[in-house]
């Protein structure tokens, strides 16, 4: 009689095909959306590119067994490195991203997205018409045809209240035929270490339709802490458009 017999399945091939998942794969989908969303602006594609270099973290830590909670502290930094940058303008990208860091949400501990976002920022312990071609600037040049103290008119009034010192300014826009348009003014508070600034505050800008020789002012409080010129503190504007406007120089040191 013919015996016939039934071999059992071998379990550890099954198993072998079966693999684990990857913690990687958590991630799949915020690196997916990345990939998606549309850009209009190459320079916000190249911000995208060094701030998502942040997440690359994310690997490392599925590698290195890391915790779970901060697996998603970096996922959470990723989506909102995201929202950040989906603007379309590079500027208002910085600002959102400057705000993430100022406040804990999106760790920079190598300032590269803090380098990718300067602002204009002018050297005010050399002469002005220097100032303006040192000035470092991401997506706005630094117009050179000015000199503040006798083109500018520039004055500043500077007064104490509890918490911070207001300051009073007043301005003349540039004559400059070659650039009729002056429709905005930025204004920065920040601190240069060694000529690269390492803290600031953004104030919001202004906006207007100006021609040259038209005085302009304004008026901010800045944080007592931060009116000391000893620390290395600076404050100052810029007067003309998004793309390109003439600074001023340290504010601080310019009281009339």
């Amino acid at each position: 009689m013919a015996h016939s017999q039934i071999e059992a399945p071998d379990l550890s091939d099954a198993a072998s095909e079966v693999a684990p998942p990857k913690l990687a794969d958590k991630f799949a989908s915020a690196q997916k959306s990345a990939q998606t969303l549309k850009w209009s602006n190459p320079a916000v594609i190249g911000l995208l590119a060094t701030a998502l270099g942040l997440v690359g973290n994310l690997a490392m830590a599925s590698y290195n067994d890391r915790s779970t909670r901060e697996l998603n502290r970096a996922k959470m930094q990723a989506d909102l490195i995201q929202q950040a940058v989906n603007t379309h303008s590079l500027q208002q990208s910085c600002r959102n991203l400057l705000f993430f860091i100022d406040t804990a949400f999106i760790s920079d501990s190598k300032g590269k997205i803090t380098q990718q976002c300067l602002y204009p920022l002018p050297q005010t312990e050399i002469p002005f018409s220097n100032a303006v071609a040192s000035t470092a600037a991401a997506g706005t040049s630094a117009l050179q045809a000015v000199n503040a103290s006798s083109n500018m008119g520039i004055k500043v009034t500077r007064s104490d209240q509890p918490d911070a010192v207001r300051y009073q300014v007043s301005f003349t826009v540039p004559n400059e035929p070659n650039n009729p348009t002056f429709n905005t003014v930025k204004i920065y508070c920040t601190q240069l270490t060694n000529r690269e600034r390492t803290q600031s505050k953004i104030y919001p800008e202004m906006q207007g339709n100006w021609r040259p020789g038209d005085r302009v002012s304004f008026t901010i409080d800045v944080p007592t802490k931060l009116a000391n010129t000893q620390t290395g503190w600076n404050l100052t504007f810029c007067v003309g458009t998004d793309s390109a406007c003439y600074p001023s120089p340290n504010l601080l040191k310019f009281i009339s």
